[in-house]
């Protein structure tokens, strides 16, 4: 499920396919990029908030619509949060860990379900201590 904490293993980003949270959000946040498979955009969270490591995704803004569509300037939606709450994500985890997050058939996501978007697999993220 969601937010579920599990081994480390499964955040192995030499064993699986991976992006470094840190170089993703090396100018902001909260930010906004064409994550989906078509092109489409979402606007995930990353920070310490309260000393806690936090990622957020589902983050909406509000009066825009979720994801945003293909081609949509996204210059807008790239904040630096003070909070997930900020960034106005809906799905927050939170601690240090390895954690289960949305996989791209599931949710919102699930008109991505099957080919040519979804060919199997799951998404995690890993969370280090606050710096």
């Amino acid at each position: 499920a969601v937010g579920t904490k599990v081994g480390d293993e499964c955040c192995d980003i030499e064993a699986y396919f991976g992006v470094v949270l840190s170089e993703f959000f090396a100018s902001s946040n909260c930010q906004a990029a064409a994550l989906l498979p078509d092109g489409a955009a979402v606007r995930p969270y990353l920070g310490c908030d309260s000393g806690v490591p936090t990622y957020g995704e589902l983050c909406e803004e509000e009066g825009q619509p979720f994801p945003w569509p293909a081609g949509t300037d996204l210059a807008p939606f790239q904040i630096n949060a003070t909070s997930y709450e900020d960034c106005g994500c809906t799905v927050v985890v939170q601690g240090v860990g390895c954690f289960k997050v949305h996989d791209l058939n599931e949710g919102p996501f699930v008109d991505y379900a099957g080919p040519p978007y979804y060919e199997g697999g799951q998404v995690f993220v890993k969370l280090q201590a606050c710096a």
